[in-house]
């Protein structure tokens, strides 16, 4: 691992700016300067004006259980699913802390600079109206628990 270590900033940062964005976790954790670079506000801005930077589109999917029978459950459970328009490739991302079980109904999301926020909602399983915020970091590939909503729990979210 050493070796990536020594490779000069400048080709470092020329190939950073074109790893998709499915790949950061492995850039991160070749070693701290390069889990350092990924975090850097100039490397998004870089992949930005270098037109390197990747569209997404994240979407709430029903799951579906291909053995039942009926279309509908009892109780929808939701993903959330990314695709690269660019390549047209599709894939699931990780589930909520504490949501393993589906993502919150009727909740609101919106991205944020590298981030996709997810907040609010019903808990598919109780019913409960949430305040819970959750913060998905696209550059570690992981979520994050944000502070709860000002106001209590909410729902059916307008942005």
């Amino acid at each position: 691992m050493d070796r990536f270590q020594d490779l000069p900033h400048d080709i470092a940062l020329q190939c950073f700016i074109r790893v998709p964005f499915n790949q950061f976790h492995t850039i991160r954790s070749v070693c701290k300067a390069w889990k350092t670079e990924v975090h850097l506000p100039e490397l998004l801005r870089l992949r930005n004006s270098t037109g390197k930077a990747q569209s997404l589109v994240v979407l709430s999917q029903a799951k579906v259980n291909p053995a039942e029978k009926r279309k509908c459950s009892d109780v929808p459970v939701y993903r959330l699913v990314v695709l690269e328009p660019e390549t047209g490739s599709w894939s699931e991302m990780p589930c909520l802390p504490e949501f393993e079980y589906g993502l919150p109904l009727f909740c609101g999301m919106v991205a944020v600079g590298s981030d996709l926020v997810v907040m609010g909602g019903y808990d598919p399983r109780t019913w409960d109206c949430l305040n819970f915020v959750f913060i998905f970091d696209f550059l570690s590939s992981k979520w994050r628990r944000g502070a709860d909503m000002p106001g209590g729990p909410k729902s059916f979210l307008v942005m």
